[in-house]
């Protein structure tokens, strides 16, 4: 597949006729930090997207797919305040305003390009659909839950609304009217990235008469998330484990807790309707950088390579017949399941540009 832009940071999933949709990304480090544009094929009209780094997508009941958060310019976590901006040479006699500044700025003559530069990085509180529908739409909780929202949880409930997770907070979105209806907070640890819980939704079944519950395990307990005035890699994960059913009694649940504190780790639903947890580590949390306490540029420590099963029917977990990982695995790694039962794992790099050392 011949990719035209960075991915990094993008989101993505499959479309209702089977394609595969990527979304946002970085530009090039060459040129600059700003986010990519998200234009549509010509059979969709050709209109550019909002400007999206990160963020997530859910594919819909008729086969669209929602596109959610992220920022415009890139970061580890987000900010309402733009304070990074490129301006560029005006082709009329004013320049047109940038459509992404909050607050947004006065319209300026720029006979050459400026950049301002201060660090931080603006929040995108806004979905959108593709195919289009016009938007983007604002949202109120991804408003009202920095800095934690770049990579909003979301999941397609049975009743049509989306459920929404960031930060502290989760809401029920009527895709319909736009509509945000507040459910209870999720306690003890904040899930959404950088903290990074192992989420699932788990199996539906005949047994629980196909009821759509999250389950949320890991994470991270903090509420200062500046990485130059915190040591992240100091920060034990959080091991409480909660499940909400959004449909039902949109109560937050308290489940048996992990064994150790996670941070990354990933569920994968095997066939016989258990999960398997594995990838992640016990202190610090996603992200990457260059401060002299990054471990190797790494914003977490302490590899969890011991897997776990957890039994959905009795919400316990076990270890038994399971070896442990060879290879650490932490930021951007991934696995999924194959069609031979068996799970596929790569991934963890992080690092400011592309690590060529490994590829396991």
């Amino acid at each position: 597949m011949d990719i035209g832009t960075s991915s990094f940071c993008s989101s993505g999933g499959f479309l209702g006729g089977g394609r595969i949709l990527n979304v946002g990304g970085n530009q090039a480090n060459t040129t600059s930090d700003d986010a990519t544009w998200n234009s549509q094929p010509a059979s969709y009209g050709g209109e550019p997207y909002e400007d999206d780094d990160s963020g997530n997508t859910e594919t819909l009941a008729d086969g669209s797919m929602l596109i959610i958060g992220g920022d415009t310019m890139g970061g580890y976590v987000n900010d309402a305040i733009m304070t990074d901006l490129s301006l560029a040479p005006c082709r009329t006699h004013f320049c047109i305003q940038n459509r992404s500044l909050t607050p947004r700025p006065p319209l300026r003559i720029h006979p050459k390009i400026s950049h301002l530069h201060t660090g931080r990085f603006p929040n995108n509180p806004m979905y959108e659909f593709f195919p289009s529908t016009g938007g983007p739409y604002d949202s109120q909780l991804l408003a009202d839950t920095l800095p934690a929202n770049l990579h909003p949880l979301t999941w397609l409930m049975p009743s049509g609304n989306l459920f929404i997770q960031a930060n502290w907070a989760t809401k029920l979105l009527n895709l319909v009217t736009g509509k945000e209806t507040p459910l209870p907070n999720v306690p003890h640890a904040v899930r959404t990235y950088p903290a990074s819980a192992a989420t699932v939704m788990l199996p539906l079944t005949v047994a629980n008469n196909y009821s759509a519950t999250i389950l949320m395990c890991g994470g991270s307990n903090i509420n200062d998330w500046n990485p130059n005035d915190n040591v992240i890699i100091d920060i034990a994960a959080s091991k409480s484990c909660v499940r909400i059913t959004p449909d039902g009694d949109q109560i937050c649940h308290d489940d048996t807790s992990l064994p150790e504190g996670r941070t990354m780790g990933s569920f994968i639903i095997l066939p016989d309707a258990t999960l398997f947890l594995l990838n992640g580590g016990g202190m610090g949390m996603a992200g990457y950088d260059t401060q002299d306490w990054a471990i190797d540029e790494s914003y977490a420590t302490d590899p969890i390579t011991a897997p776990l099963i957890y039994y959905p029917t009795n919400r316990t977990f076990t270890r038994a017949g399971l070896a442990n990982s060879t290879i650490n695995r932490l930021y951007h790694s991934s696995a999924l399941l194959l069609a031979d039962d068996a799970v596929f794992v790569a991934g963890s790099n992080p690092h400011t540009d592309l690590g060529w050392d490994e590829h396991k």
